[in-house]
């Protein structure tokens, strides 16, 4: 063997949920603005990250929403923050 270890299923599928939730949030945009460019892709991801990924489904939503945008405008949200970097290459 390898020592290659398959990973856990939770990581697995909390990276299928944000795969949905980008693929989501991109058709969004490009339907909405009838477009592709740089700013639609880091506001789908941004978007996703900000109003789906870091919400959860558990707890109460209004407090986690304000949690959330707390987080954005303290720039702590790595995903949008690492897109960004990746599209100004």
């Amino acid at each position: 063997m390898n020592g290659w270890v398959a990973p856990h299923h939770k990581t697995v599928e909390n990276y299928k949920e944000k795969m949905y939730w980008f693929s989501n949030e991109w058709r969004r945009e490009t339907e909405t603005w009838d477009d592709k460019n740089k700013w639609l892709a880091y506001n789908a991801i941004q978007g996703a990250e900000q109003h789906h990924i870091n919400l959860g489904q558990r707890g109460n939503q209004v407090v986690k929403r304000t949690r959330s945008l707390i987080k954005a405008v303290e720039g702590k949200t790595p995903l949008a923050k690492k897109t960004l970097e990746l599209l100004n290459v």
